[in-house]
């Protein structure tokens, strides 16, 4: 095995002698194979001639001879990045855990043990079934993936007996009138300055974090109220209406960003500091918050919940919170639909009063 170094890139090859020919096999570029995972490769080869094998014709596609990260690298991440808009989470999700369990076995070695030993890994990790199950849709639809491109050599979807943890995706947690203070306590203790006013600002708009998080100062008209998001979850730009408390969190993070931007603002609205690039992510910080505040189970995205509860709570019709949400359906709103205990009395005592019957 060497390393070749052309003008433009480097790329590993194989020498071998096979029935007294010499022959050499093109095995991937540096740095997407990395030495580790070539040794792997190496071993397979060798392995294959000690049989009395063609390295090449025991795998005429050499797909058998693939690592994990191998495949992921040059077949599968170039189609993502295609398809996907969020295809940054699963290269995350791949890079940070699947990775590290299944990058350097081959995939022809790859079997549902090693399925079940991710899961139980994970599970020890103490990551949620939620997220568990994400991993491994995304390791199920890469194997998918080859099947479609008619790849040899390696176990199909089915056979790796990939089984979801049980899992209620409509867990429903909304944050108190009564938990909102001690939880801003706990943020304004953050290093990240500007947590507060980002968590503020989901929390009255309803926005996904991925929007607030990506939103520039030109997505916005604060003379009409309205923060136009350019790219959703569904693909489609959307209109959100501010109201006058989210338009006073944009005016705080404007004088901040005056006082440490040259030019007196950054392109980004909720910008670190450190980089002046825009936050991608505010998980760490929120999770340390949340814990501090003593409300461990609340998630970034019941945010959403919230907004659109107290919407509900508040008389707004479930149609209104449709379009406040953004959701195509109004049947994915009803979820949202949990009147107060108050409310509902309020409401049977309206209809009693109607009919005003005397018993």
């Amino acid at each position: 095995m060497y390393l070749y170094s052309g003008k433009k890139r480097k790329t590993f090859h194989y020498r071998y002698v096979h029935n007294r020919k010499h022959k050499i096999i093109k095995v991937g570029s540096f740095p997407i194979l990395n030495f580790s995972e070539i040794l792997v490769i190496y071993a397979k080869y060798r392995n294959a001639l000690a049989k009395g094998l063609d390295p090449r014709i025991a795998d005429e596609s050499q797909q058998s001879f693939q690592t994990l990260n191998q495949f992921f690298n040059t077949t599968y991440l170039p189609g993502l990045k295609l398809r996907k808009k969020s295809w940054k989470n699963d290269y995350s999700s791949y890079k940070n855990h699947l990775s590290k369990h299944f990058g350097l076995k081959l995939l022809s070695d790859i079997t549902p043990a090693d399925v079940l030993n991710f899961s139980n890994a994970q599970l020890e990790a103490r990551y949620s079934a939620g997220t568990i199950n994400a991993r491994l849709v995304l390791l199920g639809n890469m194997f998918k993936a080859a099947e479609k491109l008619q790849l040899q050599g390696y176990p199909n979807r089915a056979s790796l007996e990939i089984t979801l943890l049980p899992y209620n995706s409509k867990k429903e947690r909304f944050l108190k009138i009564d938990e909102t203070e001690k939880f801003f306590a706990a943020l304004k203790t953050s290093k990240n300055k500007i947590l507060p006013e980002i968590v503020a600002f989901l929390l009255l708009t309803g926005a996904r974090v991925g929007e607030v998080l990506s939103a520039e100062w030109d997505d916005f008209n604060l003379e009409k109220n309205l923060w136009r998001v350019p790219m959703t979850k569904s693909g489609m730009p959307r209109t959100i209406v501010l109201s006058e408390k989210s338009k006073d969190v944009l005016l705080k993070i404007s004088n901040w960003q005056k006082l440490i931007f040259p030019d007196g603002r950054s392109q980004f609205v909720f910008v670190n500091p450190r980089t002046q690039k825009a936050y991608t992510t505010i998980q760490k910080p929120f999770f340390r918050a949340r814990k501090l505040a003593n409300l461990e189970d609340l998630r970034i995205h019941d945010l959403r919940h919230s907004f659109a509860s107290a919407l509900v709570n508040r008389g707004v019709s479930i149609y209104e919170v449709q379009a406040l949400l953004g959701h195509a359906s109004v049947t994915t709103t009803m979820r949202y639909a949990h009147l107060s205990q108050d409310r509902l009395y309020k409401s049977v005592a309206e209809a009693s009063n109607y009919y005003n019957i005397e018993i």
